[in-house]
Order: C-alpha cells, then structure tokens, then sequence
C-alpha cells in the first residue's frame, strides 16, 4: 500500500480512505451571556419562567465548554499532528518498529486519558447527547490508534494493510461523531440566541 497522507495543511487520503480532518481546534470559550437578567420587572410573569430557563441553560452551556473545550483543543492536536500523519507513517513505514510503536501508543494513551476525563464532565440533561457524542468520538479516535499500534506491529504486510485501513475508518467514524456533537452544541446556542431576541 501507498500513502497519500501528508502532515500538513492538507492531508491527503490513503488509496481508497478519505479521512477528512473535521476535529477543529476551539480557539478559546463561547461567551454565553446569562441572557434576560434585570428585565423580569418589564415582563408579564408569564415569560418570566421562560427567561429564566434560558438565563439558566445559557450559565449551564457556558460552564459545560470550560470544561469541555480545553479537552476538545487538545484531541484535536494529538488526531491532527499525530494520529492522522501516523496513518501514512505506518503505511510507508516510514520509522523503525519501535519508533512507530511507541508512537501509537502514546497517542492511543494521550486520548484514552481525554475520554476518561470527558466523560467525568457533569453535563445538564439537555447537554447529555453531544457529551455522549464527545466521549464517544474520543473513544473512537483512541481505537484508531490502537488499531495503527496492531498495524505497525503485523508482520504480513496484507494484514498490515487491512489494519491501516481499519484505523483510516475508525478516524473517518469518529469525525462524524464529533461533527454531531458540534451540532447539538451549536443548536442549543442558537435556541438560546432565538429565545434572547424575544
């Protein structure tokens, strides 16, 4: 096999995977304000059990991705400047044994240890599913490079193959889990956007 993956802007596929790189890094917190303080006074009260479910939802999210962005920076790192290159790096061999060894292992170790801790994150009821899909993805990411790990170590090189391409789909499996994620992040932000404008 031959691999057209490269460390860099773009990563290429190995033949037959394309292994889009999804997992953007976050660059620092989302601001939620906690939305309709102050304003009950001018409100029927009505609306104000409303307001101050979105007042509350709005800190919750807000505490959630203090939590959770700085894990979600840091897998994205260990995929796109490990676990993603290494995929060509096993396919070509292009390190001793050892060498690549030790390094799907690291990576595999790095995200296990960001899984375990995502999962201890305490996340409201309407956070549950994109948490789930956090640890998930992780998950998955770490199966990756245990499966690179299993790759780099066969002796048949058919074998080696096959592995190598596990690892290009488990990747491919767990950007998609993250891409749900994000997206059960971004609709609560914008519910809560659309609750604040009225």
């Amino acid at each position: 096999m031959s691999a057209a993956y490269t460390a860099g802007a773009a990563i290429d596929s190995v033949p037959g995977r394309r292994w889009s790189l999804r997992w953007a890094l976050l660059g620092g917190l989302v601001a939620v304000a906690a939305v309709g303080l102050g304003r009950p006074l001018l409100l029927d009260r009505g609306a104000a059990p409303a307001l101050d479910t979105t007042a509350r939802d709005a800190a919750a999210l807000a505490a959630f991705r203090e939590v959770t962005d700085p894990l979600v920076k840091e897998g994205g790192q260990v995929v796109a400047m490990g676990l993603k290159p290494g995929v060509a790096d096993v396919a070509n061999q292009a390190f001793g044994q050892d060498v690549l060894l030790s390094m799907a292992s690291g990576w595999a170790t790095e995200l296990d240890g960001l899984r375990a801790e995502m999962a201890e994150v305490p996340a409201p009821g309407f956070l549950a599913e994109a948490h789930f899909l956090y640890v998930e993805c992780l998950e998955g990411y770490a199966t990756a490079a245990r499966t690179l790990h299993a790759a780099a170590s066969a002796v048949d090189a058919t074998r080696r193959d096959e592995l190598i391409d596990l690892a290009a789909d488990l990747g491919t499996a767990a950007d998609r889990l993250y891409d749900r994620a994000q997206a059960a992040i971004e609709r609560h932000e914008d519910r809560l956007r659309t609750n604040d404008e009225e």
